[in-house]
């Protein structure tokens, strides 16, 4: 994680806060990497999570998510492939995010079509934040076929 206002020497690893999301207790919990940072001259941390969401598991994955993230004082970012393939999926993670405080990032119009989909369904890639800026400086999908067979969001995040 790098962030051009700060520069790396004002983020740095939590020591021995790195986890994966087994600390959820939840089976439905692989997928998901959790990882905190401190920044300097703040009292609360960051926390960092990617998600890639287990498909045809109604909200057990995204509920173990949140009762982690219910519990971090700080700053969240929250993104990742959600698997929102339908409008009722797509609803529940809104739901959830809301309730933990999270923003949705919004794309510009222009770089909404290389968010990943299945077929006609809403975008299944989203990012989510809380406690860094009211709006993004920036967001971007970046349209980079060879990458995987979904496109890089790139937000830029103040504190």
């Amino acid at each position: 994680l790098w962030c051009a206002d700060w520069g790396e020497s004002k983020l740095r690893k939590t020591p021995g806060t790195t986890y994966q999301a087994q600390r959820t207790d939840c089976k439905y919990a692989q997928g998901c990497h959790f990882l905190e940072f401190e920044i300097a001259d703040r009292a609360n941390s960051l926390m960092v999570v990617s998600v890639h969401a287990i498909n045809f598991v109604p909200q057990a994955q995204m509920r173990a998510i949140a009762a982690t993230l219910s519990q971090h004082q700080g700053g969240i970012v929250l993104a990742g492939d959600f698997n929102t393939w339908s409008k009722g999926r797509l609803r529940s993670l809104l739901q959830i995010t809301e309730g933990l405080g999270l923003r949705p990032v919004t794309f510009p119009s222009k770089d909404r079509q290389h968010l990943k989909r299945f077929l006609l369904s809403p975008p299944l890639d989203h990012l989510f934040y809380r406690g860094l800026g009211h709006i993004p400086r920036s967001a971007r999908v970046i349209d980079t076929p060879s990458s995987s067979d979904h496109n890089p969001l790139f937000v830029a995040l103040g504190l």
